[in-house]
């Protein structure tokens, strides 16, 4: 038994020399977590340190010959140019504690983390203002035309209660071409419900395209509409809904003010977002957190 541990202990010992000899590069961070851009899509403070793990496994995305993957903290910066079917080690020191850490590019292995949608413009530059003209239907809701994989304009409604993008079931493979990737859970306003979801597609709608756009396939009835955009259609994005002019405006940074606006506290509970305000009716006032959702019918 002293044997058997002895040599497990010279194993390990090893194991880990060989994988610090093996990499100088080295991260360091004063947090155990830091952050992840994979491609364009930026994951902040979404990877964990853990030191027991040797090595700790971080499996990119698939993509097509080479790819740019950043690990930085608040303190400093590591940069790899990958290509598929590789494995790249490095070490993240926070402290006296040291994560071995690995990138693995091997596409039979599942991703650590989810694509995020990519929102790329065809007309105007990064730092312009997107412009997107709307009709408000009879149902008060926000419509606007997109087309999803390259179909004909499909009818979405701008739903800032919606945490994801949704297409009416009865769509599939008519109007649009698309792929079942899974089952999920979606809780609606009826309640909860498998649902399928379809991942990866493109949403094009007036010089913007959401790409690598994920899709629940719900079955509307008695609505005119044929999908929603969710508000996670423009995270990290700046949303001025005009009524008047009808337009719906999409910012990359919050522009100046005018003076005669207020600005009023916002939280998202639920992933929908509430605005305090006060109500007053009659001679009773009242102040609470009420939801920001146009989609709502009620």
């Amino acid at each position: 038994m002293k044997i058997f541990l002895k040599t497990a202990l010279i194993v390990l010992l090893s194991s880990q020399l060989l994988f610090a000899q093996r990499t100088k590069l080295v991260l360091r961070t004063n947090s155990n977590t830091v952050s992840i851009k994979e491609g364009s899509s930026t994951y902040r403070d979404q990877w964990t340190l853990s030191p027991k793990l040797r090595p700790d496994v971080f499996v990119a995305n698939p993509f097509e010959g080479t790819q740019h993957i950043l690990f930085f903290s608040q303190t400093d910066t590591l940069s790899f140019q990958v290509r598929p079917n590789k494995r790249y080690d490095f070490v993240i020191v926070n402290g006296l504690d040291s994560a071995y850490t690995q990138i693995s590019t091997y596409t039979n292995e599942k991703p650590t983390l989810k694509p995020k949608l990519r929102y790329s413009k065809t007309k105007n530059q990064a730092w312009q203002a997107d412009t997107l003209h709307f009709q408000l239907g009879k149902d008060n809701f926000i419509h606007l035309k997109a087309r999803v994989n390259g179909s004909d304009n499909l009818d979405f409604i701008f739903d800032t209660g919606a945490g994801t993008n949704v297409l009416t079931s009865s769509l599939l493979n008519g109007k649009v071409k698309l792929k079942i990737d899974k089952n999920v859970k979606n809780q609606g306003a009826d309640g909860v419900s498998t649902v399928d979801q379809s991942l990866n597609n493109s949403i094009a709608l007036q010089g913007i395209t959401l790409e690598n756009a994920p899709l629940l396939l719900i079955d509307y009835k008695g609505f005119s509409f044929e999908g929603v955009l969710g508000w996670t259609a423009f995270e990290e994005r700046i949303v001025e809904i005009d009524y008047e002019k009808k337009l719906l405006i999409v910012h990359p940074q919050l522009p100046p003010l005018a003076r005669e606006y207020t600005k009023l506290d916002m939280k998202m509970i639920a992933g929908i977002p509430y605005i305090k305000c006060k109500v007053v009716v009659g001679e009773k006032e009242s102040e609470g957190w009420f939801d920001l959702d146009t989609g709502s019918d009620g």
